[in-house]
């Protein structure tokens, strides 16, 4: 189709969901967070003993990442609001659910979401709709998503002890392949 048959109206909006959407290069500065110590950050207390247990946390406090003892840590950034987010659910569960099944990698990997932008209440519903098994904490104001240079979401980085960054993933996922891939860092360690 020509720019004369579009008409200025439908050019301007295929311009505005390219430069939205990128042109099919949009998830590749991903790359950029490996290698690097993701920045400290605090996030709010757990809503429940349950979750200090799974975290390993010592009190129901207001707490930063460095605080959980484990191996590695998997953070998933995403917003209730975001469809693509949702779409990815069912994966990101799965995901968890491939770990929680892993003997080794149960007691040595923990995995929590950021939703940005979101609140308690938006993060229950959410948990809720899609049977979110991880704890889920908000980032109501989007100060940490603004640390991590505000990311495509949904955004996944997965982090060593000493906080480095040593693998992420943007966009939805494939929850089997994500798997066998932290099962490889894992070992690596």
């Amino acid at each position: 189709m020509s720019r004369k048959m579009m008409g200025p109206k439908r050019l301007a909006v295929l311009f505005v969901l390219l430069f939205a959407f990128g042109s099919g290069d949009v998830y590749s500065a991903e790359a950029d967070f490996v290698g690097k110590t993701l920045p400290s950050f605090e996030l709010e207390k757990p809503q429940s003993p349950a979750v200090q247990k799974y975290l390993e946390l010592e009190s129901l406090q207001p707490f930063r990442l460095s605080q959980i003892p484990s191996k590695l840590v998997i953070i998933e950034v995403f917003s209730v609001l975001c469809q693509v987010c949702q779409k990815n659910a069912p994966q990101t569960n799965q995901l968890y659910q491939f770990i929680q099944r892993d003997s080794e990698l149960k007691e040595n990997v923990k995995m929590l979401g950021i939703g940005v932008g979101d609140d308690w209440k938006g993060l229950a519903v959410f948990k809720k709709m899609f049977r979110t098994g991880y704890p889920l904490f908000p980032d109501p104001e989007n100060k940490i998503f603004e640390l991590l240079d505000e990311p495509k979401i949904p955004f996944l980085i997965v982090i060593n002890k000493d906080g480095k960054v040593v693998y992420t993933h943007m966009g939805p996922m494939k929850s089997k392949e994500t798997f066998e891939e932290i099962k490889k860092l894992y070992k690596d360690l």
